[in-house]
């Protein structure tokens, strides 16, 4: 079980550290648990919130303009 249980505390970590140099974004992070939702269906893989609670939305330079 020891293995196990370093595999996961690794695995949450990897998810919640960044490295010093992208520190400066203070972004937050959503992490979903996929364990008990069935994502086969695009339509099942969107997260829905209100806009009004964002600051702003920061897409990667390879975003093309379309999915924006």
């Amino acid at each position: 079980m020891i293995g196990r249980d370093k595999y996961w505390e690794n695995y949450y970590k990897r998810l919640n550290v960044k490295l010093d140099a992208w520190d400066r974004e203070k972004e937050y992070r959503v992490i979903v648990n996929g364990d008990f939702i069935d994502y086969r269906e695009k339509e099942k893989r969107k997260l829905k919130y209100d806009f009004n609670d964002l600051e702003g939305i920061i897409f990667g330079i390879k975003t093309d303009e379309l999915t924006k």
